[in-house]
């Protein structure tokens, strides 16, 4: 570790000149290519933001917001300051670091944010220890503006477990304004090999100081070393409140204090009320939060589109109502999707999750997404409820998951698959083929069932479960079958299938037991009957017995899936919500055990001949 010497130009003397701070994010990379076992974060990131990658010993003016515009903003350390990398979230670490250890860093991206790079993680400042503070000065910002100073600390075997980052109000560091600390390696004595990889602190709502200036001290919690990685410095967007009725979104008297429409803006439905209000936009609008709060209902509708993108994580909350978004909407940013259990979301225009984006949602309420949904690569949705889509396309490295719960169902008027679709515990219905074979591989959703599965941990690209009973076992998997082949009524007549009308063209999936031929949830004598049948016929198919997806209907089939299966089955699966409005066959429960076992009896004998 280097310790560099008191910084000089900071303090009254660099305050020459005036200005307000154009960036709404300005990102701090601690430690550069010159720096001890440093390195630079490469412009633009993977997220597209552009950062500053300081070390000590300079003072740095005109720093670059996110976006590569110059600022105001000037930055310098005040006091001796430690740089270095050993330790931190890639362990181990050389003179000059190479590009495998910066590649080594051990970091969760997604939940640091826009933090999450690991360039600028990788190397740290520190205090130099022996109760001597690091301290450094934010210059030249906007006294008419409030900040968030947002903190990543990550160390292995630290002295001290937490390091304290604190405001001051001048250069006498002796009036504090804000204070928060974080855990840098968990303060396990038995895990001090764990470093910090996915919590940040935000120092929230921070006006500037005296002279315009923040003034940045840290150290660690019994006054020894502390560190920091990497800071961001974000504008706060005040929140923008609707008070108009129905009108156009770029009104401003349609606002209460200016229209929200830029990256990390807030927008506010919250008036008194229980009316329908339609808020119309014709150009493109970007939010980082928007927030229904109110018994009004909105429709946010008209010719141009919605962006979601924060320097953060941005949010959909609805609290209240029933609320519909008609404007095709863009994800740039993760977002989480809160919608309380009184409320309702509609999604009634094209969405797009862009690439690295994750789309999340909580709460008991429901979110609809009622046009097409594509997620692009290494991005991801999650639908926490039964969903009808137009079309569903997930990109290659891409994800969708229907949330776990064994009571959903995602319908898609049109699929496409290049990544990954988990259904974990649910069900699908789409009228894409049910698929046919060709040597040993399938076509249709059979085939990205069979490629999801891969050697049977389910790894591969497709359609697939990450339920744990089914990760390397054939116990729980997911069966597939055309309407028709499972129901044969449905050929002339419509049944439901988990709150979904369906037709016999239908393909459907299933999360079940192996062997469950009829995808009703069990296994019994029926799909003995169906398994009998595919195997004297020589045909393929989930539905008529080929249960590992290996292209054929043998006597693995029975050995390791339906005859393993059957005594060890649980409760049926997804029974409170399966096949009704059809006629079943009749189960009596004698003559259900005596077919079956005639039925296991002459699967036996047929193995012995």
């Amino acid at each position: 570790m280097k310790v560099a010497a008191l910084m000089t130009g900071v303090g009254s003397a660099g305050l020459a000149g005036s200005g307000a701070a154009r960036a709404s994010t300005v990102l701090f990379d601690f430690g550069n290519n010159d720096s001890f076992r440093g390195a630079s974060v490469v412009n633009p990131d993977q997220n597209g933001n552009y950062w500053n990658s300081v070390r000590t010993g300079l003072f740095y003016q005109n720093l670059i917001d996110t976006t590569n515009t110059p600022t105001t903003i000037d930055f310098g350390f005040s006091t001796p300051v430690g740089t270095d990398s050993y330790n931190g979230p890639a362990g181990v670490t050389s003179i000059p670091p190479t590009p495998a250890e910066i590649a080594a860093t051990d970091i969760d991206a997604a939940a640091l944010g826009i933090l999450g790079v690991k360039a600028a993680c990788f190397d740290y400042v520190n205090s130099p220890g022996g109760a001597i503070h690091c301290r450094f000065e934010i210059q030249q910002l906007d006294p008419a503006k409030k900040y968030n100073l947002t903190f990543f600390g990550s160390h292995k075997y630290s002295t001290d477990p937490a390091t304290v980052y604190s405001i001051y109000s001048d250069n006498t560091y002796s009036t504090l304004v804000a204070s928060g600390s974080l855990n840098v390696v968990n303060p396990d004595p038995n895990q001090a090999d764990k470093h910090n990889r996915d919590t940040t602190l935000t120092l929230s709502n921070i006006s500037p100081q005296t002279s315009n200036i923040l003034y940045v001290d840290f150290i660690g919690n019994d006054d020894d070393t502390g560190y920091l990685n990497c800071l961001a410095l974000s504008e706060v967007v005040a929140a923008q409140g609707w008070i108009g009725t129905s009108g156009d979104w770029n009104t401003s008297s349609n606002w209460g204090d200016g229209i929200p429409n830029a990256i990390g803006a807030t927008a506010l439905f919250a008036k008194a009320g229980n009316a329908n209000e339609t808020v119309t936009s014709d150009t493109a609008i970007t939010v980082g939060t928007l927030r229904f709060n109110s018994l009004n209902n909105y429709t946010i509708a008209g010719a141009g589109s919605l962006t979601m993108q924060s320097s953060g994580a941005a949010l959909i909350d609805v609290l209240q109502g029933n609320q519909k978004v008609n404007l095709p909407t863009t994800f740039a940013s993760n977002t989480n999707i809160n919608v309380a259990g009184v409320a309702t979301l509609r999604m009634s225009d094209p969405v797009t999750v862009n690439s690295g984006v994750s789309v999340t949602q909580a709460g008991a309420g429901t979110v609809s997404y009622e046009s097409t949904v594509t997620v692009l690569s290494n991005g991801s949705i999650a639908f926490g409820n039964s969903n009808h889509v137009a079309g569903l396309t997930v990109n290659a490295t891409a994800t969708a998951t229907l949330n776990a719960g064994n009571n959903k169902t995602l319908r898609a008027d049109a699929l496409s698959v290049l990544g990954r679709l988990d259904l974990k515990d649910n069900r699908l219905i789409t009228p894409v083929g049910v698929g046919t074979i060709t040597g040993s591989g399938y076509t249709g959703i059979t085939g990205l069932i069979q490629s999801g599965r891969s050697t049977g941990n389910w790894s591969g690209n497709g359609i697939v479960t990450s339920q744990s009973s089914a990760n390397g076992s054939t116990y729980t998997t997911l069966g597939v079958a055309r309407a028709s082949e499972v129901r044969p009524s449905t050929a002339t007549a419509t049944a439901i299938w988990n709150g979904q009308t369906i037709t016999g063209t239908d393909t459907l999936v299933m999360y079940t037991y192996g062997g469950d031929a009829t995808l009703d949830g069990k296994i019994n004598v029926d799909d003995y009957i169906k398994i009998d049948s595919g195997i004297s016929a020589g045909l393929t198919g989930w539905s008529n017995g080929d249960f590992n997806y290996d292209g054929k209907v043998n006597i693995d089939d029975y050995t390791t899936v339906i005859d393993a299966n059957i005594g060890n089955q649980g409760t049926p699966l997804g029974t409170t919500s399966g096949f009704s409005g059809v006629t079943a066959i009749p189960e009596p429960g004698t003559a259900l055990g005596l077919c079956l076992a005639s039925a296991v009896s002459l699967v036996r004998r047929r193995r012995t001949r």
